[in-house]
């Protein structure tokens, strides 16, 4: 197996570079910058919110930008709102997360079959070929047309039904 690690690209290959697929480093790093901006965002509401007896962001969804990857933007934002820092069984759970995140990239990186399982994904197969979503799935057939709209025959396709009476 060839594999290539790049400053624009990674690429899984093999040996005879039939079934090549390379990631450009552009779209991690945008997602990146938009978790860890959520991760960070999610912390500076709650504390608002803490400050203004408001509802709360659940410490749930915060541990999940966490696990998403937005850890690093989630830990700034504890230690600059001070927030959530005496909280000790919080702290052991985005711990965790973090954890998880990390083991979980790491084992992506440095493991050819792990990358192999996940660009087998058929979703993600379709991401990264640029597609434009027409895997086949929600095709209804007849046109294109969806069974509710072929069940009226005098509807044209194209509207959707006047729904006042």
């Amino acid at each position: 197996m060839t594999e290539r690690v790049g400053v624009w690209f990674f690429s899984l290959s093999t040996d005879n570079n039939k079934n090549k697929m390379s990631l450009p480093v552009l779209p991690i790093v945008l997602y990146a910058g938009a978790i860890n901006g959520l991760g960070y965002g999610a912390f500076w509401y709650d504390k608002q919110q803490a400050l203004n007896r408001g509802w709360r962001v659940s410490e749930s969804a915060l541990c999940m930008t966490a696990l998403a990857g937005g850890w690093i933007g989630g830990w700034a934002a504890i230690e600059q709102f001070r927030h959530k820092t005496q909280k000790e069984s919080f702290r052991a759970k985005y711990s965790a997360s973090t954890l998880v995140n990390i083991v979980g990239a790491g084992v992506l990186a440095f493991s050819p079959a792990a990358r192999r399982v996940v660009l087998a994904n058929p979703i993600i197969k379709n991401m990264l070929s640029g597609g434009n979503g027409s895997s086949g799935a929600g095709k209804s057939g007849a046109g294109g047309a969806s069974a509710a709209a072929r069940s009226h025959p005098n509807q044209p396709t194209h509207t959707r039904p006047n729904k006042r009476r």
